[in-house]
């Protein structure tokens, strides 16, 4: 027996692979190979003979295969775009990264809105099914607009967890003899555009569907089931722009005791009088119909309790759940009863706001401003 051993190697260098864009829309819509490869034949003139026809059935199918096995390979990198840009494997160049990055991340309205507010720690075949049926996409599409929505979650909550457990530690090592510099921290949306490869846009979409399914919001009860995605885009952007810590997407603790210590202070029956009367000298000078001014007098004490009430209770894993339904049932229903506009409504919480000032130094706490945000865009 021979004392050599031979090891025999294959080496492959691909050169730069051409994606079918078009093929890859088809796949992440979750299009059958047969399906696919149907759609991306061209029609046939009747000039060509039928072995004509079919010699350009067989190529389109062996091209769509080779396509549809490629995306496959890339599958894991695109779970995790910034290992995409990395990669030594696949020869792609900048351009066709982002473009199947974006398009990978790209969600049907319908499926994203049947996904808000819900957990999202798992699903089952017969949830996806019913989401695709109601909204006419296909399951494989929704399982993956499933999976990029709780992967983009997950991330995000991990590295807010990371940025606090960093920053508690600068902390206590604060008195050492070494100074420690301060901890960088990444705004949630810097992390969901950076680290997954995102336009801005499309980061903000995901990071308001985050924040929603993070704190389990309920966005179907009563008229709130009548919201479509856009509508509560805007409204998680608001919450999250005004009560939200911007590094974690969590509901911001500094912030909920000032309006503690505002709901303390506001509710007291001297000091809400006395902002009650700052508020209507202040709106005698802007309008005109008396009706209107007595209903904001009427509802004016009930509206500053209940929205202080609102914020001042968002440390609470369950009012954070019913935020809008809070302010639907406490906040627009009394406005919408009080029959003012919504001109008259925009010039209330401006006068509320614009008061402030001038009560008492000791009373100077801001009411909840996103409390009367939203109820501004729910109405």
């Amino acid at each position: 027996m021979s004392s050599k051993s031979e090891v025999l190697m294959d080496c492959w260098v691909p050169g730069s692979i051409t994606v079918h864009l078009d093929l890859f829309s088809l796949w992440i819509r979750g299009l059958s190979l047969s399906d696919a490869a149907r759609k991306h034949t061209p029609r046939f003139d009747g000039s060509q003979s039928s072995s004509e026809r079919r010699m350009v059935l067989e190529i389109i199918q062996a091209e769509t295969q080779e396509q549809y096995q490629f995306f496959e390979w890339l599958t894991p990198y695109l779970n995790e775009p910034a290992l995409l840009s990395q990669q030594a494997i696949f020869h792609l160049d900048a351009c066709q990264t982002c473009e199947l990055i974006h398009r990978y991340y790209s969600f049907d309205p319908l499926v994203f809105r049947a996904l808000l507010g819900k957990p999202l720690k798992k699903s089952n075949r017969r949830e996806i099914d019913d989401i695709a049926g109601a909204s006419s996409s296909s399951p494989a599409s929704t399982r993956r607009q499933f999976d990029n929505l709780k992967r983009v979650l997950k991330h995000v909550y991990e590295e807010g967890q990371s940025s606090y457990v960093a920053s508690m530690l600068n902390r206590s090592d604060s008195s050492a003899s070494t100074p420690v510099g301060p901890v960088p921290r990444r705004a949630a949306l810097r992390v969901v555009v950076e680290d997954f490869l995102l336009p801005v846009e499309l980061g903000s979409h995901y990071l308001h569907a985050v924040f929603l399914c993070r704190h389990q919001v309920d966005t179907v009860k009563g008229r709130l089931a009548s919201l479509d995605l856009s509508h509560w885009d805007s409204l998680a952007g608001v919450v999250m722009a005004m009560w939200a810590d911007e590094t974690t997407a969590a509901m911001d603790a500094a912030l909920i005791e000032r309006m503690k210590e505002a709901r303390d202070r506001l509710t007291q029956r001297a000091s809400l009088d006395q902002y009650r009367r700052l508020v209507l000298h202040q709106l005698r000078g802007h309008v005109t119909d008396s009706a209107a001014l007595s209903a904001m007098d009427q509802c004016f004490a009930t509206l500053i309790k209940q929205a202080l009430q609102i914020g001042s209770g968002l440390d609470e894993p369950k009012e954070v759940r019913d935020l809008f339904v809070d302010v639907t049932e406490k906040l627009l229903e009394p406005l919408h009863k009080a029959d003012l506009s919504f001109e008259q409504v925009m010039m209330l919480l401006h006068a509320a706001d614009k008061v402030i000032p001038d009560l008492h130094d000791h009373h100077r706490a801001r009411p909840p401003g996103a409390a009367s945000a939203a109820a501004a865009e729910l109405s």
